[in-house]
C-alpha cells in the first residue's frame, strides 16, 4: 500500500467516531460559537450558517484588506512586518464595537452603486465613440 492511501485511511478511522456522534461535537461547537457572538456583540441571528459569511466573516476580510493596505501605503512603518498585526487588531476592534457592520453595509452598498454608475457611463462612452467613428467614416465615402 502507498503512505498516501495508509494516512487517508488512518484519518478516516481516526475521525469516524467524530461523524457517528456528530450531535454531540455539533453541540460543542455551537456553544463555542454562541459565546463569540456574545464577546463580540454579534446578534445570534448573525452566527448562522449562511449569515455568517455574509454579515461576518467577507465585513471582517474587507475591513482588514482595506486597512492593511492602507498601512502598507501610507508607510507609517519601515518595514511591512507590524501592519497585519496592526490591521488585524483594528478590525478585531471594528468588530467589537458594532462599526464593522455598518461600516461594511456603506461601504459596499456605495461602491456596488459606484460600479454601476461608472459601467453606464462607460457603456454611453463607448457607444458615443462608436457611433462618432461611424458617422466619419460614412462623411468620408468609405464603409
Amino acid at each position: 500500500m502507498s503512505k498516501k492511501f495508509l494516512s487517508i485511511f488512518l484519518v478516516v478511522i481516526v475521525l469516524l467516531p467524530h461523524l457517528v456522534l456528530a450531535q454531540e461535537w455539533f453541540s460543542k461547537w455551537k456553544n463555542i460559537f454562541e459565546s463569540i457572538a456574545n464577546k463580540f456583540r454579534i446578534p445570534e441571528d448573525y452566527m448562522r450558517f449562511p449569515k455568517v459569511i455574509y454579515f461576518v466573516f467577507i465585513p471582517f476580510v474587507g475591513t482588514f484588506t482595506i486597512i492593511y493596505a492602507l498601512l502598507t501605503k501610507i508607510r507609517i512603518f519601515e518595514e511591512n512586518k507590524f501592519n497585519a498585526t496592526i490591521a488585524f487588531l483594528f478590525t478585531f476592534s471594528l468588530l467589537y464595537f458594532g462599526y464593522l457592520l455598518a461600516l461594511m453595509e456603506y461601504i459596499y452598498s456605495l461602491s456596488s452603486f459606484t460600479i454601476v454608475v461608472l459601467f453606464s457611463l462607460l457603456l454611453i462612452f463607448a457607444v458615443l465613440m462608436w457611433s462618432l467613428r461611424t458617422y466619419r467614416r460614412i462623411r468620408e465615402g468609405g464603409e
